[in-house]
């Protein structure tokens, strides 16, 4: 990441107020992306004036009921999967990301569109389908991305990291129930 975070200033909107700033912080484990939003909503708030906050993944509350519900639950499909996270997606847009946008302050979205992205690549879903599916969602103005190739050992990852932690559990459980279901699951 820049260490300067060019552009973190709200920016002007046609109706004379300022708009805030939308940062998207993706990527493959759910820990590093909340560890990395939390680290930049302190450096946003130390560097400036603007308020900043962060919107998780699961502000819905859809994944963390499913979780609830135990194992019969999670037999989904990687597309049934992406179907709830445009769901939390489009809540999290309603009711954190869009007035708090509206309001000059700056949001970073951990996970935002990439994560979502790059789990239904890694599942054999078309990419023009995800990103068809999730075309409401504004467009951010900063993209980050933690992770990548540098691997070093983690704790054992857990379903409530992520999405995409909570993506392969519940794969597992899927081919552990259905095994012939392709992991499309078309």
């Amino acid at each position: 990441m820049d260490q300067s975070m060019p552009g973190l200033t709200p920016r002007p909107t046609g109706e004379g107020g300022a708009r805030g700033q939308l940062i998207a912080v993706d990527g493959s484990r759910g820990r590093e992306i909340e560890r990395q939003a939390e680290e930049l909503r302190r450096r946003v708030k130390r560097r400036s004036d603007v308020q900043a906050g962060i919107s998780h993944w699961d502000a819905s509350g859809a994944f963390y009921e499913l979780r609830a519900a135990g194992k019969k639950a999670l037999t989904l499909t990687p597309r049934a999967l992406l179907l709830v996270y445009a769901s939390d997606l489009a809540f999290r847009i309603r009711w954190e990301i869009e007035p708090a946008l509206r309001a000059g302050q700056t949001v970073i979205a951990a996970a935002y569109l990439d994560t979502a992205i790059e789990f239904a690549e890694s599942a054999g879903l078309p990419r023009k389908w995800v990103t068809e599916l999730l075309r409401f969602a504004p467009k951010a103005d900063v993209r980050i991305r933690v992770g990548g190739s540098k691997r070093r050992k983690s704790p054992k990852a857990r379903a409530s990291d992520g999405f995409v932690e909570f993506a392969a559990l519940a794969a597992k459980t899927l081919r552990k129930r259905r095994p012939s279901t392709l992991s499309t699951g078309r």
